[in-house]
């Protein structure tokens, strides 16, 4: 089984389970916002939607990434029916578990969400109000604001953040 068709949704590589994770999106053509989790083992080709405990609520546009040190796919903010959200979701896949980490973060319009594998942290980044801003998570706690960080960097929509363990930094 497939998921439906949807835009704008978290997606992220759980490489210890040779497992990919999607969370949420907005359904193509509906306009409906999903809260669903799918697991897609690439040994078997199959896509599996989950039965999962304490999903988050459904929205679309979450930052997202898998963070190797807890070993978790995390989302972060994104857009629901009511407006942008600033919590923070971390998801088990062997116990297919979501726990709400932080209640309350930066709230950012289409965060991006990386793994910085040298300072062992995830790396958000967002637009508030048109400034772009950065802020780091080491997995616990709340969200640490980096001043400076995003001086050249452009407002974007939708913007993606990958690592790049070669040069070990980050590229938007």
């Amino acid at each position: 089984t497939l998921p439906p068709t949807r835009e704008l949704f978290a997606m992220g590589y759980d490489s210890p389970r040779d497992r990919i994770l999607v969370f949420g999106g907005r359904t193509t053509g509906a306009e409906t916002i999903d809260g669903t989790t799918w697991e897609y083992t690439p040994g078997s080709v199959r896509w599996q939607a989950l039965t999962v405990t304490n999903p988050p609520p459904a929205r679309y546009a979450p930052g997202s990434a898998y963070f190797l040190d807890t070993g978790k796919f995390v989302i972060h903010g994104g857009t629901d029916a009511v407006g942008l959200r600033g919590d923070t979701w971390s998801y088990d896949g062997t116990t297919k578990t979501w726990v709400n980490s932080v209640v309350s973060g930066p709230v950012l319009d289409s965060p991006a969400l990386a793994y910085d594998s040298v300072k062992k942290v995830l790396v958000l980044v967002g637009d508030n109000a048109g400034v772009s801003e950065t802020w780091e998570w080491t997995g616990t706690g709340a969200w640490v604001k980096r001043s400076g960080a995003t001086k050249n960097l452009s407002r974007r929509s939708y913007p993606i953040l990958a690592s790049d363990p070669i040069r070990k930094r980050l590229v938007a």
